[in-house]
């Protein structure tokens, strides 16, 4: 059913991994929090009875007592999964997610007497898949069409509309949003025309439910000393009975936690004895510290992923409900130097500000006020919690209803649908079955005689129409924008001495950084490393600083070049020389100061910023080490080899001309999978080593090489994707929280392949060739095959393509690039739909929506005078002719903005957009 539109009338929900809260604004443009039981939060707790009847929050809990086996607790950290096994209950989770909805709907029908328009959050780093099963969440609950909204986005437009907080255009404003059951950082930038997510990150193991587990070990603990058989019935509960006191338990421990943000100590009384264990504040501080420094971490990489540092921000807004933790804003505000804002009740604040996308009200909007606080580094004696100021509670009321008025008896205050109030249950919102949509009752007729008045016709009329098209814009704006080029424009070049085919280039932000091997007389690759860092916005163009390095004799590894880690640092390496071992170098960025370490032959290194780490990994795969990014002291070490996690940000950063494999390097992972000689699993956090999850006895059945021209075994966007690389073969993909097998993809029949890699946020690409050799140089029957990550089972789509190199994912495109005879690039769409050929255009990406286009092949060595350098945008087709160029395509690297190539005796350097 559609919803006529209803100018002023709407409701912003966000559904948490923990809690839910919806707020619904009236046209007089005050907005009040639904009402759940009496409360402006619904717990997301869902429990399905043995008729298969979804009851969700207070009563979902109530019920769980009885019955742990039937509850979901966290639905929403189950959004990856088909299905979850309530007792005998195969169920749907986005039946799950339709359950709370449709209780959020009944509330806003007894609220306002019909269903206003919806806004719904949704984390920043949703791809489509998890989005869409959101939305089929909204479908089968019978609501008409929604705005989702990121919720950064909401959280932002509350910050400064509703609080009038300044964000001038062009500044930013972090987010910190703790849940229960996640921490989702995000940086959002003003600009002008609304809010833009320009880094987000965060930890999808970290939220609320994780503080309260550290505090559940630690009473724990001391249940077990002094009740030991308690402790044994609520650690390994075995009768209905056991589970039902562990819920509870775990349940008084959350609310000891909130009330030691109010006071300094709390009791959590012990189930099945006259006895209580008191937490004090001091001991909940140094039990979730550690857990707390993961997200200062976390909100520090993903501001300096946003290319920005604290002091730059406009603000850092702290929502969620356990950013009330007093100790949050401390530790962040010690951290990051600037002090956070947290309100009183910081679940509500994404929800109100969802429905800023929404067609605005007839009036300037008005809140209920949220106290809010700039948290000081000292400790803090508590934050206020739970009701507003002056307040029982936020109440639930028709638009237009004073607040706190009691509602009228036998249903709300009106207005009803035609023949009385609505029938059946609450709000007359019958519950349903699980995959079964109740109706919705229709909104009432449009206000009588508003028309008869000339007055406001005309007003009324314009902005009917302004409500259209902004409401369009915003509907039908895709998320990848395009950004204009400029032609090529020349900022200047730096003579070297080295000879040209030992020398490398790079830039990061608004720095060129070089390298370039001086051999003296000599053509070997030994002798003097000279490095440099050129900032490109000065003139006339000038190290910023200069390195020299001298290998002693060993031979630079000019195989491996030179590779800089935005944040994290420069690294270069010289091989042995007989007894003398090889060194691997990390240069600090801004002033050129380094650490090195002794290497042997053919070990391999890779960095990560966001953990602070860089692996080592021996050559025969048997260890894998962490050293210090700033000391290159050992930190953690494992037996086994380490394949880092890359995400959906790694392909929205370039990939070169010539570059074979398109994901730029992980170095904002957290998280790598180790295999160990066994071929088993583990998932490790990168900072710590620790051990995160495993596949037990479960043994993976690839290998760690093999005939095909890439890896064979991939982590990519939360799997891990193991592939045998020979005729028939076969990829398994496992979820890195459980390592539990998804699916298994079997390749066609007489089919070899030579790679698989990630071509979009949740796409994965293979490219393979029919018949049996494995050296990857067959071209018959060549094609390109995708699988989608959520379920690989069965091929996404294919295309036979003679000549093809490799697969580009570019935001929702595919970019298909193919070398016979001469090039041609071919965007595709994420469903296979052919979109345009680009003949005789080789294409390099420069970020998720725009890509670099030279008229014919690049390939190693090749200087032509006459390339033409084009912008391309993958969205809208358009193309900027940026000028010719001449240089060897194939030693220039890009950032979004700057061209830098080597060669001629000297590096060169454009600007490529303003």
């Amino acid at each position: 059913m559609t919803t006529p539109l209803q100018p002023g009338f709407g409701i912003g929900i966000d559904l948490g991994t923990s809690n839910t809260v919806a707020v619904v604004r009236s046209p007089d443009g005050r907005t009040r929090p639904l009402l759940f039981d009496g409360q402006p939060i619904l717990p997301s707790t869902v429990f399905v009875d043995e008729s298969g009847h979804i009851h969700v929050g207070r009563d979902a809990q109530r019920l769980a007592q009885l019955d742990p086996a039937r509850c979901e607790p966290n639905p929403k950290r189950r959004i990856d999964e088909p299905s979850v096994l309530l007792g005998d209950r195969e169920v749907p989770v986005v039946a799950l997610l339709a359950g709370l909805l449709k209780e959020i709907a009944a509330k806003a029908v007894e609220a306002v007497g019909f269903l206003p328009p919806a806004a719904m959050t949704h984390p920043a780093a949703w791809g489509p898949t998890r989005r869409g099963a959101l939305l089929e969440a909204v479908r089968q609950a019978g609501w008409p069409p929604v705005k989702l909204v990121p919720e950064p986005i909401a959280a932002a437009r509350y910050f400064a509309q509703v609080m009038r907080r300044p964000v001038p255009v062009g500044s930013s404003l972090a987010v910190f949003d703790f849940g229960g059951g996640t921490l989702d950082v995000a940086v959002v930038r003003n600009e002008g025309t609304g809010f833009t997510v320009i880094g987000s990150g965060g930890d999808e193991r970290l939220g609320g439910l994780d503080l309260d587990e550290a505090l559940v070990t630690h009473v724990g603990g001391q249940i077990g000393q002094r009740y030991p058989q308690i402790w044994q019935h609520l650690s390994q509960p075995t009768s209905t009975t056991d589970r039902r006191y562990r819920r509870l338990f775990w349940a008084d421990v959350g609310g000891a936690k909130e009330m030691l943000s109010r006071s300094t100590n709390a009791p959590v009384p012990v189930p099945g004895a006259d006895a209580a264990i008191h937490l004090t504040r001091d001991e909940l501080e140094r039990l979730t510290t550690p857990l707390l420094d993961r997200a200062v971490a976390a909100t520090e990489a993903t501001i300096a992923q946003a290319g920005l540092r604290a002091d730059q921000l406009s603000g850092l807004f702290l929502v969620g409900g356990s950013s009330r933790v007093p100790m949050v804003a401390r530790l962040l505000h010690a951290k990051l130097g600037i002090a956070p804002t947290v309100l009183e009740q910081p679940e509500l604040p994404v929800a109100e500000g969802a429905l800023a996308e929404l067609a605005p009200a007839d009036a300037a909007t008005e809140s209920m006020p949220y106290p809010m606080s700039a948290m000081p580094a000292s400790p803090a004696a508590g934050m206020p919690v739970s009701a507003l100021p002056g307040q029982a509670g936020p109440v639930s009321g028709a638009p237009g209803q004073p607040s706190g008025a009691p509602m009228s008896p036998g249903g709300p205050p009106g207005p009803y649908l035609p023949g009385g109030p609505p029938p059946g249950g609450p709000g007359g919102y019958p519950q349903a079955q699980f995959g079964q949509p109740a109706p919705i009752p229709a909104p009432p007729p449009a206000r009588r005689a508003w028309y008869k008045r000339p007055k406001v016709i005309v007003p009324a009329a314009a902005a009917v129409v302004l409500l259209l098209v902004v409401g369009g814009y915003l509907l039908l704006r895709n998320p990848y924008q395009e950004r204009g080029f400029d032609g090529l424009k020349a900022i200047g070049s730096v003579k070297y001495a080295g000879a040209d085919d030992k020398t490398w280039v790079q830039v990061v932000g608004d720095t060129a950084y070089t390298m370039e091997i001086d051999s003296g007389e000599s053509y070997t690759s030994s002798g003097t490393a000279i490095l440099r860092a050129i900032p490109l916005g000065q003139k006339p163009l000038k190290a910023k600083w200069t390195k020299r390095i001298d290998s002693g004799g060993a031979d630079w590894d000019t195989d491996w070049g030179m590779h800089v880690y935005d944040g994290g640092g420069i690294a270069i390496r010289y091989g042995p020389d007989g007894d003398t071992p090889g060194r691997y170098y990390l240069l600090d960025l801004d002033g050129g100061s380094n650490w090195h370490s002794d290497t042997a032959n053919n070990e391999a290194f890779g960095v990560s910023v966001a953990a602070g780490v860089v692996l080592r990994q021996a050559s025969d795969g048997s260890r894998i080490t962490a050293l210090g990014l700033s000391d290159g002291k050992p930190k953690w070490h494992l037996a086994g080899i380490a394949y880092v996690e890359n995400t959906p940000g790694d392909l929205a950063r370039p990939a070169w001309f010539g570059s074979s494999w398109p994901m730029h390097s992980a170095e904002k992972a957290t998280r790598a999978v180790v295999v160990d000689t066994d071929n088993v699993a583990t998932l490790v956090d990168l900072k710590t080593g620790h051990k995160l999850a495993d596949g037990g006895s479960q043994r993976l059945s690839g290998t760690t090489t093999g005939a095909t021209t890439g890896p064979t075994r991939l982590v990519y966007n939360g799997m891990l994707m193991d592939m045998t690389p020979a005729a028939g073969f076969q990829i398994r993909a496992y979820a890195l929280d459980s390592m539990d097998q998804k699916w298994a993809y079997h390749g066609g029949s007489g089919y070899t392949p030579d790679w698989i890699q990630p071509c979009g946020e949740s796409l994965l690409c293979i490219k393979e060739h029919r018949g049996d050799s494995t050296d990857g140089s067959a071209e018959k029957g060549v094609r390109l095959v995708t699988l989608h990550l959520d379920d690989g089972n069965k091929e996404a789509w294919h295309k036979d393509v003679k000549g093809l190199d490799g697969a580009i994912g570019v935001g929702n495109r595919v970019v298909v690039t193919a070398h016979d005879d001469r090039a041609t690039t071919t965007v595709y769409d994420e469903d296979g739909t052919f979109q345009e050929r680009r003949a005789g255009m080789d294409a390099a990406r420069v970020d998720d929506a725009t890509m670099l286009l030279a008229n014919g092949v690049v390939e190693t060595n090749e200087t032509d005078p006459n390339w033409t350098m084009t912008g391309y945008g993958v969205q809208s087709g358009n193309t900027d002719t940026l000028g010719p160029l001449a240089a060897d395509l194939s030693r220039c690297e890009f950032s979004d903005t700057y061209l830098a190539c080597s060669g001629d005796g000297k590096f060169e350097f454009w600007r490529f957009r303003s």
